[in-house]
């Protein structure tokens, strides 16, 4: 198969979010607060709340990586009733996230029920622009930040609410703080968190977003409710280099990178466990990100057929399943460091990949990265280069046109079923 370079998309869709920082009684930045953004202009969410939050979510763990964002700190996110009554904040690790219940929210019995239940897994409460309602009085003991808006309480009604949530052996954070002045009476009344434009303004940050093909998301999903095996719900994951780049950006973010890292990609994807992958997965449609690009598509379908043949190579060679599914995952991920712009060691630093994964793609060695750096030869059809990658891998040279037609049959038939 002879292939052309393949350019580096100019219009490759973007993932936006702000952060702003919270500082605690020393102005040390204790924590951030996430908010949606759709683009470099510092504005609030268009979209409703709920889809909103889903966006938040997604970026901040498959897109940008959670570490990256918070630097080691906690983060806050808005959560209306409909969110925080669903399962959506299961998704985020209990230790790093503070879920603010929005002022939007109505304080009824089964949102008390829930949120009791999100106190026992370990999540921290927070009430957002918090304005004193007898109804509340029960949320006032399960929560444990209580976020005031200096400007929009007036002064005398601030101090008050801070004396009650003092009372309640609450934190108070000052919120909408804009004045060396507001600053220094919020800090005299007993608050012990601050934000506002005074210490800084929302930050945006944003990061490559990959398309991802929704009927990608519906295969795997319907794998996961009919419990088929493992290996082929990895290969539904697998051909799509977006959807597999953001599980593995979102394990990352969760802590997963810790310990001993996986010895295949199998025992990578499923150590987030079939629910965890369930909800990700269903994120992924909810904050509707199939982000149709052209020049990004081709790159994907590029990737795509490179994962087919080198899968098929593996197979030729006598590699084991587990070797060829590893073969597979390397052809798709090989094009990220074109799709994002960035060398490849930096693309994928973080996702705690096998190494037999990273060694491939980063310098091509290994049996994978041979096979990889055969698959490259046959696309810019560079003879002498082919031929001697043949003899170290124990590859016919006559057998390759047949291998390269099937994995252009393999990736036709991915391209109509997905």
């Amino acid at each position: 198969m002879s292939s052309n370079n393949p350019q580096t998309p100019s219009d490759t869709h973007l993932a936006y979010l702000a952060r702003q920082p919270i500082l605690n009684t020393q102005l040390q930045i204790v924590a951030f607060e996430l908010l949606y953004r759709s683009g470099t202009q510092n504005i609030g969410p268009g979209p409703s709340v709920q889809n909103a939050t889903a966006t938040v979510m997604l970026h901040a763990l498959g897109v940008i990586g959670l570490s990256s964002i918070a630097s080691g700190r906690p983060v806050y996110i808005n959560f209306d009733d409909a969110n925080l009554l669903a399962d959506l904040p299961e998704l985020l690790p209990p230790d790093k996230v503070v879920l603010e219940i929005l002022e939007t929210a109505k304080p009824t019995t089964q949102l008390l029920e829930r949120c009791k239940e999100w106190l026992g897994i370990g999540y921290r409460l927070a009430l957002d622009d918090f304005i004193y309602r007898p109804e509340w009085e029960p949320f006032l003991k399960i929560v444990q930040i209580v976020k005031l808006d200096v400007r929009a309480l007036g002064l005398d009604t601030f101090a008050a609410h801070v004396k009650m949530m003092k009372s309640h052996g609450l934190s108070v954070l000052a919120e909408k703080v804009e004045s060396q002045e507001e600053y220094e009476t919020c800090l005299k009344l007993g608050c012990d968190l601050f934000q506002g434009y005074f210490f800084a303004r929302p930050e945006i940050i944003s990061e490559t977003k990959l398309p991802v093909v929704t009927t990608t998301l519906l295969e795997a999903l319907r794998r996961i409710r009919q419990d088929s095996d493992t290996r082929e719900l990895e290969h539904t994951i697998s051909r799509d280099a977006a959807v597999l780049y953001r599980i593995l950006r979102y394990a990352a973010s969760i802590g997963f990178g810790a310990g001993k890292a996986p010895q295949t990609l199998t025992a990578a994807i499923m150590r987030l466990g079939r629910r965890n992958l369930q909800r990700w997965l269903t994120l992924e449609l909810y904050a509707s990100a199939h982000d149709i690009n052209i020049a990004a598509g081709s790159l994907l379908d590029l990737a795509n057929y490179r994962a087919e043949l080198m899968s098929i190579l593996a197979s030729e060679v006598g590699l084991h399943h587990e070797d060829i599914d590893e073969a597979g995952a390397v052809g798709c991920l090989s094009l990220l460091d074109a799709l994002f712009k960035r060398p490849m060691d930096k693309v994928i630093d973080g996702l705690a990949l096998p190494s037999m994964i990273t060694d491939a793609l980063i310098h091509e060695t290994g049996p994978l990265g041979q096979i990889l750096s055969l698959t490259r030869a046959l696309e810019q059809e560079e003879s002498h280069t082919i031929a001697r990658l043949c003899v170290q891998i124990g590859i016919s040279e006559t057998s390759l046109p047949e291998l390269q037609a099937k994995a252009l049959e393999n990736q036709a038939k991915f391209s109509e079923n997905y």
